[in-house]
């Protein structure tokens, strides 16, 4: 089981890499998140057995990786946390949708097959844009870029009093 310590260092990493300087780093924080919700809406707009289509979305990651500087092996190992959820969502998908939707040589593969592994390709690419989001902006500037396109405040300070509350929480873990 993963402890608190273990998350809150890996938060702090994330966090760490915002301070880097580096192309994406240097584009306010309102264009970036503005970018990221689009990007996830479009991709979660897709058919579900769209595979193919959603494997082009996975060029976005990796080119926001070029741009600010960051290890892709480091988002994308770090984005495996989201995995079991992401199962979770779709591990009934190949036996409920049992429709052929390739044959390759002697073996079939079902729509449900197709649609398990594009839930789990979109949740891991989602989890990247967010991390990727969070290390070349920082949780600060989020929640800054929030309040200045006129979310409502107390949106961005509940996700700041929760993102200082796991501190709290791993400190007394830690006891």
């Amino acid at each position: 089981m993963i402890s608190l310590d273990r998350i809150l260092y890996t938060l702090n990493d994330i966090e760490r890499q915002s301070t880097q300087t580096g192309v994406l780093q240097s584009i306010d924080a309102r264009a970036k998140l503005i970018t990221t919700i689009l990007f996830l809406i479009f991709m979660l707009s897709l058919p579900i057995n769209a595979i193919e289509n959603t494997l082009l979305f996975a060029t976005y990651p990796i080119t926001l990786c070029a741009m600010a500087g960051i290890s892709f092996s480091k988002i994308a190992t770090r984005s495996l946390i989201a995995l079991p959820f992401v199962a979770l969502v779709g591990i009934f998908n190949p036996i409920i949708d049992t429709h052929t939707q390739y044959i390759i040589g002697n073996m079939t593969i079902s729509s449900g097959w197709i649609s398990f592994f594009t839930i789990i390709l979109r949740g891991l690419i989602a989890t990247q844009a967010i991390f990727i989001l969070i290390a070349s902006t920082g949780f600060h500037g989020i929640c800054s870029a929030m309040n200045r396109l006129g979310i409502p405040s107390i949106f961005a300070t509940l996700l700041l009093l929760i993102y200082h509350y796991i501190y709290i929480l791993t400190k007394f873990h830690g006891n």
